[in-house]
């Protein structure tokens, strides 16, 4: 499965503003639902908060995959951020400098969860990992995800 159809430039972030996860979510919530109808800022931010309740979804890599599903999310997107210094997902872990955000419906499991299977591929590798953060801004961040998904065969 390869990543781009599911990238939307308006998800792509380079080091904004928001400093702690529930600024990001909120950001990420108001960003991606104009793109999600009929779902609301208000059900994706819920739904975002709601799965880290049940667990990080970061990694020790300071990487964090949070993600939104429900039956009401139409289709499938993905959010790219990359934030300097770091957002705060977990105790455990380092604060996360590379974050990719899902969004999709739950009728379609098996895509969402071989999206997370591909990302995770692609950022298991740090040198992926730096070239993603090395992004100057969202288009090059767009642009170097799109080449590290085309490099992972």
């Amino acid at each position: 499965m390869v990543i781009e159809p599911f990238l939307k430039p308006e998800l792509v972030f380079s080091r904004p503003h928001a400093r702690t996860r529930d600024e990001l979510f909120r950001l990420l919530a108001d960003r991606a639902a104009p793109l999600l109808p009929p779902v609301t800022p208000e059900q994706l931010l819920a739904l975002l908060q709601a799965r880290e309740r049940q667990g990080s979804t970061s990694t020790p890599e300071a990487v964090a995959f949070p993600h939104a599903v429900s039956p009401d999310i139409p289709t499938t997107a993905l959010a790219v951020v990359t934030a300097e210094p770091g957002i705060e997902f977990s105790g455990s872990h380092p604060p996360a400098t590379l974050i990719l955000c899902l969004f999709g419906s739950s009728l379609t499991p098996w895509e969402h969860v071989r999206l997370l299977a591909r990302l995770s591929r692609i950022v298991a590798h740090g040198d992926a990992r730096r070239r993603l953060l090395a992004a100057g801004g969202p288009n090059d961040l767009l642009d170097a995800l799109r080449a590290e998904d085309r490099s992972h065969g």
